[in-house]
């Protein structure tokens, strides 16, 4: 089966989790507080799980030289779609956040695992982990216009960041993987896919239909995010000398995926437009599924 179909099929699975997240909603058994307990609980528990979990692997030459070609790789990736994104979106920091930071954790890392295998998710935790510093630095700095409204406290504390480096420390020292401990977090990993979809369920059983045709703004993101940037993402690989093969197309991946999930949650800390934010989440999330297999295909081929 090639890449696109494997990523197609597992969209459509995600989709199917979204629609309980809906249903969940929408029937009232889930409320905006139980959504945001289940955000929380992904944000505080299951992603950095996912990412000790790649990083805490036996040390080698080549799984060293993945990850350091993969951190810079990543940096390089992500400033370039948080240029394009401020060059676009001038005037409007959020829209601009939106299309700068992908859905790389919740959606990219059930992608990488679908399509490449669960020990690929190591090529983007680098990515998931600049990602995240970025946005609680440049992304706040955006929505808010205001430097001062960027903490470094709350950057240096974030739970995808120490679990990253708490990561890369148990693989530098060769700390051995106790058979109970890796049990342990690979049930906890398993809740990304399913938890996420359903967060994601929640934002979108919240979005009226008129509100997605009204939104001019909501449809120029997703033109950005699902199109430009993953498409300049892929002429910066091809031509670098790095990130080629699976590492690149996991690069790829996350960088294509729909506009995270973050987004909301800023705007609603920085009194952002929520209500836009949502409807970016969800808008690419949905168009995701046409526009990502199509990319990935390409960058299997070109890649």
């Amino acid at each position: 089966m090639s890449y696109g179909l494997v990523i197609f099929a597992q969209i459509a699975q995600m989709f199917v989790l979204m629609a309980v997240g809906v249903l969940l909603f929408r029937t009232g058994r889930m409320g905006t507080a139980g959504a945001k307990d289940l955000g929380s609980l992904l944000l505080y528990v299951v992603i950095p799980v996912v990412i000790v979990r790649s990083l805490w692997t036996e040390r080698s030459e080549e799984t060293t030289a993945v990850i350091v070609e993969t951190f810079f790789l990543s940096l390089a990736l992500l400033v370039l779609a948080i240029v394009v994104s401020r060059l676009v979106f001038r005037r409007d920091g959020l829209l601009a956040f939106s299309a700068a930071f992908s859905n790389a954790g919740f959606v990219g890392i059930p992608l990488v695992q679908a399509a490449l295998g669960e020990g690929a998710v190591i090529y983007i935790v680098c990515m998931i982990g600049w990602l995240n510093a970025l946005q609680a630095s440049v992304g706040v700095l955006m929505i808010t216009g205001d430097g001062a409204s960027v903490r470094p406290r709350a950057i240096a504390t974030n739970p995808i960041i120490i679990s990253f480096a708490l990561g890369l420390a148990l693989y530098a020292v060769g700390a051995p993987e106790p058979a109970f401990v890796g049990d342990v977090l690979a049930t906890i990993a398993g809740l990304n896919t399913p938890a996420a979809m359903i967060v994601c369920g929640s934002y979108l059983a919240q979005a009226r239909l008129r509100d997605f045709s009204e939104s001019r703004g909501v449809w120029a993101v997703c033109g950005v995010r699902l199109v430009v940037v993953p498409l300049l993402t892929l002429l910066l690989l091809a031509v670098l000398p790095w990130g080629h093969g699976v590492v690149g197309l996991a690069l790829l991946i996350a960088a294509a995926a729909p506009t995270g999930a973050n987004v909301a949650i800023y705007a609603a800390q920085y009194d952002g437009d929520y209500k836009t934010a949502v409807l970016t989440v969800c808008t690419t999330t949905i168009l995701s599924i046409i526009s990502l297999p199509l990319l990935i295909s390409l960058g299997a081929a070109a890649l």
